[in-house]
């Protein structure tokens, strides 16, 4: 059993035709100098798994001076850490924070969870499970069973959730990779017009 890293775990995405938001790979801080459509978010992709937790992560990346300084520090992260690593970068992208996932559960096999992301999963515990393999109208029903979805209508925004639950169906195929143990898309960030997948754990048999 094998969790892959961050760009491994994008490549599983893309081979699989999952639209992931386009991330680069960062290898000086002479590379930075090109971008400034800021903000940007700043992470590594390798083997620590909690990017929060190890400070592996660092977003609201708003000049120049806090682009460098970030590369800097999570070189640093890496020796300290004593893990092989590259740093990643990505667009900020602001919306609601989501996750979509699946695990093996040792009773009904493979299964697929849907709910609130980033930070507040398991604050807020707000997710919703069903077995695989899954309708869509499952899926609409396992969306909107969530108090994450209520979001989705307020204050005169109406988000697109038809992206959402083609995101969802893309994911619930993938179920079908016998070498596929588990999948967490966290968070998938959602905006009104479109969803972002901005971090990846797989791990595969």
């Amino acid at each position: 059993m094998n969790w892959l890293n961050f760009n491994e775990s994008i490549e599983y995405l893309k081979k699989n035709k999952i639209s992931v938001l386009e991330t680069k790979i960062i290898n000086s801080k002479k590379e930075l100098e090109k971008y400034s459509n800021f903000p940007y978010v700043l992470k590594l992709s390798s083997n620590l798994i909690h990017k929060t937790e190890s400070k592996a992560i660092i977003t609201d990346i708003y000049s120049k001076e806090s682009l460098e300084s970030s590369f800097d520090y999570l070189q640093n992260v890496l020796k300290k850490e004593k893990v092989i690593g590259k740093v990643i970068l990505q667009k900020q992208v602001k919306g609601l924070e989501l996750i979509v996932g699946i695990n093996e559960d040792p009773q009904f096999g493979k299964v697929i969870v849907f709910g609130q992301g980033g930070i507040y999963t398991e604050i807020q515990n707000d997710t919703a499970i069903r077995i695989l393999p899954i309708t869509k109208k499952e899926i609409e029903e396992m969306i909107f069973q969530t108090r994450v979805s209520k979001l989705f209508f307020a204050r005169g925004i109406q988000y697109d959730v038809s992206k959402l639950i083609f995101l969802v169906e893309q994911v619930s195929i993938l179920s079908k990779d016998k070498d596929l143990l588990e999948l967490d898309l966290n968070p998938v960030i959602f905006t009104k017009d479109n969803f972002y997948i901005v971090d990846a754990r797989v791990k595969l048999k």
